[in-house]
């Protein structure tokens, strides 16, 4: 009976060692995943494309770091817009937009977020620093086109970062791309992706790193809680095209009424949810939920079809999907 018991015994430490072992594992494991999902996402830009004309310009931001980027004046008149590129990504993407509006006459300014491209920056927050820099961009937009009203194109982190922004920075025009409502259900969204539906009790282990580490609360980076701040004319199309839920989310909380409001700047505002690569047939999930467009077409294309997603822009198929709010 004795080895029976010793046996028994071996047997239940085995059993705790190697779930103890699981344990520090999965911790492990997301530990890492938050530093390589944070560090920084620096490369070499290099000099600004022969065919824009501009140049290449640096400012201070509160988030602590120089931020680097091109501006590219444009005719007076037209407006400015400051192009904010996505998560581990820099200005360099965003170059066939700012080509399609210079070449419509208006000044652009795309820049490197802190700790991307060629910015300084020890790490990357999802939005809640890299919102500093976009009010940093705004303000140097100003500074460079005096006069000229302003417009944003934010592509993920980059539209999370301006609404992020406190103060919200003032400007006539928005065009939010693929942003995400709160981090939870961003990171709940890319955990089901890869591991399925189980994979989202990982979440906690992830969200829980934040304040530890970067001293962030999850809710600072809800951006759906500051959207409210963006009251704009509206206008509203809706489109049989994907989106990952999140996005889909947020663009539903902002198909809501609008005072209609002339702002001046032929440009959008736009929610715009859906890109190639995320597409899955769905009922009525909103590519664009909400813009004020002037007489202008080119921010109108810009909205509909922005030429980084496709070379061809389908401006009569864009044209004939979105209606004048005037109507």
């Amino acid at each position: 009976m004795m080895p029976n018991r010793l046996t028994r015994r071996t047997w239940t430490r085995i059993a705790l060692l190697a779930a103890g072992a699981a344990v520090l594992t999965i911790i492990a494991t997301s530990w890492i995943a938050v530093t390589i999902l944070t560090a920084p996402a620096k490369t070499t830009i290099g000099n600004l494309p022969e065919d824009l004309k501009g140049r290449a310009v640096g400012f201070r931001s509160d988030s602590g770091a120089t931020i680097r980027g091109w501006f590219l004046p444009g005719s007076k008149g037209h407006g400015i817009v400051v192009l904010m590129h996505g998560i581990r990504s820099s200005r360099s993407g965003l170059v066939s937009r700012a080509q399609f509006l210079s070449r419509a006459g208006y000044s652009v300014l795309l820049f490197d977020f802190q700790a991307h491209g060629e910015s300084a920056g020890d790490y990357i927050t999802a939005g809640y620093l890299e919102s500093r820099d976009a009010r940093a961009a705004i303000e140097f937009a100003r500074a460079e086109a005096p006069g000229e009203t302003v417009g944003v194109i934010g592509i993920s982190m980059g539209g999370a970062a301006l609404v992020l922004a406190d103060p919200t920075p003032r400007v006539e025009a928005v065009v939010l791309e693929m942003v995400y409502p709160t981090i939870e259900q961003a990171i709940d969204d890319r955990l089901r992706m890869r591991l399925g539906g189980l994979g989202t009790v990982l979440r906690p282990l992830l969200t829980a790193q934040l304040p530890l580490r970067y001293g962030i609360r999850a809710a600072d980076l809800h951006p759906i809680d500051r959207l409210s701040g963006y009251v704009r004319p509206s206008f509203s199309s809706r489109e049989r095209k994907t989106c990952t839920r999140p996005s889909w989310n947020l663009a539903n909380y902002s198909q809501r009424p609008l005072n209609r409001k002339n702002s001046g700047l032929s440009m959008a505002r736009a929610i715009r949810t859906c890109t190639n690569s995320q597409r899955a047939r769905t009922k009525n999930a909103s590519s664009v939920s909400s813009a004020n467009i002037s007489d202008d077409t080119a921010f109108r294309r810009v909205a509909c079809n922005p030429p980084s997603l496709s070379t061809r822009l389908r401006q009569d198929k864009c044209r004939g999907e979105m209606q004048d709010p005037a109507r």
